[in-house]
C-alpha cells in the first residue's frame, strides 16, 4: 500500500510539476515565440531546427503540434512547411527527457527553494514569476522521480507486479502497452520518465522498456487528433501528419529491433555507460535522431501520403474562385490588366460590404453573421493571395510603361484591401467578447461608434472611387475627413477612460470600445493609401 501511494504520489507530482514549469516557459516566451515559429518555417531545414527548439522549451510535443495545426487552419502556414518541423517535435520532445538522467538528490531542494522565494517575494513582475515557475517545475519534477524510484523499489517485490511485468517482456504486448501508457498521459516527458524509473528500479526489463517506448511514443499522439474535429482539411492532415511520422517510426524501430536487438540495445547501453535508466532516455533521442535523418529526404512524400489519407478539399475554401484570371481565363499581356482589374473590383466589393457587415455585429452579434464575416474574410484572403500572384506574373511579362506603373499600385491596392478585411474581422472578434462576456456598450459610446464607422465607410467608399475612377478632385475631401477620425478617435479613447474612471462603465466595456474605435482609425488609413495609389500619371 506504501509503495502504491508512493508512485501514485509521486507521479501526481510529475505531471504537476511539468505542467507549472511548461506554464512557466510559456509566459516567459509570450507572443514573439508566435511570431518566431511563422518566420521560421519556410525551409523544412530551418523548419526542423525550430521544431525541435521549441519543442524544447515547452515540453509538450501535442502543445508544438496542435499550435503548427492552428497555423495551417488559420491560413498562416502551407501544409507542405510543417513535416520538418513535426520532425523536429519529435526529437525536441527527447531532449528534454535528458533531464531525467541527472542525479536530482541534491538539486531539486535548491531548485525549488529559488522558485518558491521568485514566486513569493518576486513582486507583480510577469518575468520573475515566470522564472519562479520554471525553477520551482523542475524542482517538483527531480523531486518526483526520487519518489517513483523508492515507489518502484518497494512495489517490485510484490509477485503480482512481477508477473505482470515478465509478460512485458514479450516485444508485441510491452509495444501494444506503450500505447496505451501513452494515450493514458499524454506527454512523452512522463512516459519517458515513468519507463525509465521502472527501468532503473529493476521492475522492468531494458528490452521491454525499448519496446513500451516506441509504443508510447504513439500512443502520445493520438489524443492531439480530437483537437482536429471540426478544423479544416489541412489542419486535420497536421495532426495526422504527426500520427504517421510517429506510427512509421515505431514500425521502423520495431524491425529492426526484433531483427537485431541484442546489438542495438548493447549500443544504447554502452552509450549510457551501462546505466539502464539513461539508457532509456537516450535510446528515445537516439531513435528519434535516426529516423528524423531518415524522413527528411522525403518530407514531400509524407505530405502527399496524408493528403490522400484525408482526401478532398473543404467545402468554403473550394467555392472560392476566380471570375476573371487564373488557369481557367488563360493569360494573354494584352488583356491581362484590364482582367485583373475587374477582379480586384470584385475584392474591393467583397471588402466594402463585409467591413460594413463586421460593423453590424456590434449591434447584432448573431451567429450568423459573426460567420458570414469570419468565411468572406477567408474568401477576401484567398482573392489576396491569388491577385498578388498573378499580378507578380504579369511585372515579369512585357508590359508597356502605363501598365506596369498600374500593376504596381494595384499590388499596393490589394494588401490594404486585405488588411482593411483584417480589421473588419477584429471588429467583429470584439463583437463576440461583448457577447460571450455579457458586455454592454453605454448608448453614448454606441452613437460615438455609429457616426465614427459612417465616416470609415464614406472614406472606404470614395477611396475606391478615385482608385478606380482616377477621379483625384476628391482627395482632398478624402484627407480631411481621415483627420476627423483621427482626431475623433484619441477624443472618443479619452472619453471612455473618463467614463471608466467616473464608474459610468465597465473595464471591459472600454477595452473593447478602445479596440474598436482603434481599428476603424486603422481602416480609414488603409482607405487614405488606396486612394492616394490613384496620384500616379498612368
Amino acid at each position: 500500500m506504501v509503495a502504491v501511494m508512493y508512485l501514485t504520489g509521486s507521479l501526481g507530482l510529475f505531471l504537476y510539476g511539468m505542467k507549472i514549469m511548461s506554464e512557466g516557459i510559456a509566459q516567459a516566451a509570450g507572443q514573439k515565440m508566435q511570431s518566431f515559429l511563422e518566420i521560421f518555417t519556410k525551409n523544412k531545414w530551418i523548419s526542423m531546427l525550430v521544431g525541435t527548439f521549441f519543442t524544447a522549451l515547452i515540453q509538450s510535443a501535442n502543445g508544438s503540434t496542435v499550435l503548427m495545426m492552428s497555423f495551417v487552419n488559420g491560413g498562416l502556414l502551407e501544409l507542405s512547411q510543417i513535416p520538418g518541423f513535426l520532425l523536429g517535435v519529435n526529437l525536441g520532445g527527447s531532449i528534454t527527457g535528458q533531464m531525467l538522467s541527472f542525479d536530482p538528490e541534491y538539486l531539486a531542494p535548491v531548485l525549488i527553494l529559488g522558485g518558491a522565494c521568485l514566486i513569493l517575494f518576486g513582486g507583480e513582475r510577469k518575468t520573475a514569476l515566470s522564472l519562479g515557475k520554471v525553477l520551482m517545475g523542475f524542482g517538483l519534477l527531480f523531486t518526483s522521480v526520487s519518489g517513483m524510484t523508492k515507489g518502484a523499489a518497494w512495489a517490485g517485490e510484490l509477485s503480482a507486479v512481477q508477473v505482470i511485468l515478465e509478460k512485458l517482456s514479450h516485444p508485441l504486448l510491452a509495444f501494444g502497452a506503450g500505447i496505451l501508457l501513452g494515450c493514458l498521459f499524454q506527454s512523452e516527458l512522463a512516459a519517458t520518465g515513468l519507463l525509465a524509473v521502472w527501468t532503473g528500479s529493476g521492475w522492468l526489463g531494458f528490452s521491454g522498456s525499448l519496446y513500451m517506448l516506441l509504443g508510447a511514443n504513439i500512443g502520445c499522439a493520438l489524443p492531439a487528433l480530437l483537437v482536429g474535429i471540426g478544423c479544416k482539411k489541412d489542419g486535420k492532415r497536421t495532426l495526422w501528419m504527426h500520427v504517421c511520422i510517429n506510427l512509421a517510426g515505431g514500425i521502423f524501430w520495431l524491425l529492426l529491433l526484433l531483427l537485431g536487438g541484442d546489438g542495438i540495445e548493447n549500443f544504447f547501453l554502452k552509450f549510457s555507460d551501462g546505466k539502464e535508466a539513461a539508457a532509456v532516455v537516450n535510446a528515445n533521442m537516439l531513435m528519434k535522431l535516426v529516423w528524423m535523418a531518415v524522413c527528411m529526404p522525403f518530407t514531400a512524400k509524407i505530405v502527399a501520403v496524408t493528403e490522400k489519407l484525408i482526401w478532398g478539399q473543404d467545402g468554403a475554401e473550394a467555392a472560392f474562385e476566380l471570375k476573371y484570371i487564373g488557369e481557367n481565363h488563360g493569360f494573354s499581356p494584352a488583356t491581362a490588366v484590364l482582367q485583373v482589374i475587374r477582379e480586384t473590383e470584385e475584392m474591393a466589393k467583397l471588402t466594402a460590404e463585409n467591413l460594413s457587415r463586421s460593423i453590424e455585429t456590434i449591434q447584432e452579434p448573431t451567429s450568423e453573421k459573426i460567420q458570414e464575416v469570419c468565411q468572406i474574410e477567408q474568401n477576401i484572403n484567398f482573392l489576396h493571395r491569388e491577385i498578388t500572384s498573378y499580378l507578380v506574373r504579369l511585372k515579369q511579362s512585357t508590359l508597356v510603361i502605363d501598365d506596369a506603373v498600374y500593376v504596381d499600385s494595384l499590388l499596393y491596392m490589394v494588401t490594404d484591401l486585405e488588411r482593411i478585411a483584417d480589421r473588419g474581422q477584429r471588429i467583429s472578434n470584439s463583437a463576440v467578447k461583448l457577447k460571450e462576456g455579457n458586455v454592454h456598450l453605454t448608448r453614448e459610446g454606441e452613437a460615438d461608434l455609429g457616426k465614427l464607422a459612417g465616416k470609415v465607410e464614406w472614406v472606404l467608399k470614395e477611396a475606391l472611387e478615385v482608385f478606380y475612377g482616377n477621379d483625384r478632385q476628391k482627395l482632398p475631401e478624402i484627407l480631411a475627413v481621415k483627420e476627423e477620425i483621427s482626431q475623433s478617435e484619441r477624443e472618443l479613447q479619452a472619453k471612455y477612460i473618463e467614463r471608466i474612471a467616473q464608474d459610468e462603465c465597465s473595464l471591459e466595456a472600454g477595452m473593447v470600445f478602445a479596440d474598436i474605435i482603434s481599428d476603424l482609425e486603422r481602416v480609414a488609413v488603409h482607405g487614405v493609401n488606396i486612394a492616394c495609389g490613384a496620384q500616379e500619371d498612368i
